[in-house]
């Protein structure tokens, strides 16, 4: 309630902002995600849950945005206070050349990773980056960089910090598209205990082509790299192949994958990509799919080391917004 009350506060007193437009947005997210998996990489279960986020957002000087808000989730079968209500604050720039946001903001459709290097549940349990993001667009594409700091160092806590840039270029149907991001924990300020430190780090880069036919394919190679070291051991690297196609025809799809290749130990990716020989076929609907609301059924199997696991999940977004009286 303390939240709230602040948040309101502040809305009140920006609305005198001279030529200032104070508008709103509510995100809601339904989750359903179940993981039937028997492989020796990755635990089996269901998530379950819904989250809304909700924000006050004044623009100023045709360029300029602040964001208030929070982001609540309620996982099915839990207590209401399980999972903590998370603050969005933040300060952003856009113009067509250049996009600059500092603070809390939504991961969603600003960093946006394969999950060989960032998995699909961060999405569901950290939907926000603290920290700044930078994006350059030109008429070929964007490329940004970006870091979410994770935890400051304290006596009984380890400084924790993510960074990477991705981006992705077009001519002619023809693409490239890069991902790098980096993982660093460091140790505590309590020197009587000795804290491994770890640097680890992934690379995604994919050349492919689109086929813009009555069926929408997407087709791409790539190379997957990366390194792992618990100082003072020596780094351990890591590299290897994937292959994609994506295929869309009106509301239906099917997107298919395989990796192959050195066992991938990245933090925060995806433990199928463990195994070294990885396959992934996706089908799914999307019932929904417009700019305020989006639904999507998907049925993923995995395959590797000979076994059959099966994933299934139901996503609902909806985005709405508005504004108030102009000043």
């Amino acid at each position: 309630m303390k939240l709230i009350s602040l948040l309101l506060l502040s809305l009140m007193s920006l609305t005198n902002f001279a030529q200032s437009t104070v508008s709103w947005n509510l995100v809601f997210n339904g989750i359903t995600d179940n993981r039937e998996f028997f492989n020796v990489y990755t635990m089996p279960g269901t998530i379950a849950g819904a989250r809304i986020t909700p924000s006050f957002l004044v623009s100023f000087e045709k360029n300029h945005t602040l964001n208030f808000g929070g982001s609540y989730m309620y996982e099915f079968g839990s207590e209401p206070n399980a999972l903590p209500l998370l603050p969005l604050l933040n300060y952003a720039y856009s113009d067509s050349t250049f996009d600059f946001k500092i603070g809390a903001f939504p991961r969603q459709n600003a960093v946006e990773y394969p999950q060989v290097l960032m998995i699909d549940t961060l999405r569901y349990f950290d939907p926000l980056i603290d920290g700044a993001f930078f994006q350059v667009k030109t008429q070929y594409g964007k490329q940004y960089a970006w870091f979410d700091w994770v935890a400051r160092q304290t006596l009984t806590v380890s400084e924790r910090f993510l960074a990477g840039t991705s981006g992705k270029f077009e001519l002619n149907n023809w693409f490239t598209e890069n991902y790098i991001y980096m993982y660093h924990k460091g140790g505590s300020l309590d020197k009587t205990y000795s804290h491994p430190i770890r640097d680890n780090a992934g690379t995604v880069v994919n050349v492919g082509k689109r086929f813009d036919l009555p069926v929408k394919i997407e087709a791409k190679l790539g190379y997957v790299g990366s390194y792992n070291r618990m100082r003072p051991a020596p780094f351990i690297f890591a590299y290897g192949a994937m292959a994609q196609a994506d295929m869309k025809w009106k509301f239906i799809g099917l997107d298919l994958l395989y990796y192959y290749g050195d066992p991938q130990i990245i933090k925060y990716g995806d433990w199928f990509y463990r195994s070294g020989n990885y396959a992934r076929a996706d089908a799914y609907l999307l019932p929904f799919n417009t700019e305020k609301i989006s639904l999507k059924v998907n049925f993923a199997f995995h395959y590797t080391d000979q076994i059959l696991d099966l994933s299934q999940h139901i996503l609902l977004n909806i985005n709405l917004n508005g504004s108030f009286e102009k000043h």
